[in-house]
């Protein structure tokens, strides 16, 4: 499974959650150590990114 990291690695304060792939630090941890977790953390990303839009925390490219 490819990891959705983006090299970005910046967490908002508000949610804890990176602002270039969702994840949050613990998912990070995780998708390392306990692969098992993966697909569980892939289904949250889309419902993450879709609120830190609709927040205003992420730059428009």
């Amino acid at each position: 499974m490819k990891n959705p990291c983006t090299g970005l690695c910046r967490f908002d304060p508000e949610t804890g959650w990176c602002l270039g792939c969702a994840r949050s630090r613990s998912d990070c941890r995780d998708w390392k150590r306990r692969p098992e977790t993966r697909a569980g953390i892939w289904r949250r990303l889309s419902d993450r990114m879709a609120a830190l839009r609709a927040a205003g925390r992420l730059r428009r490219r």
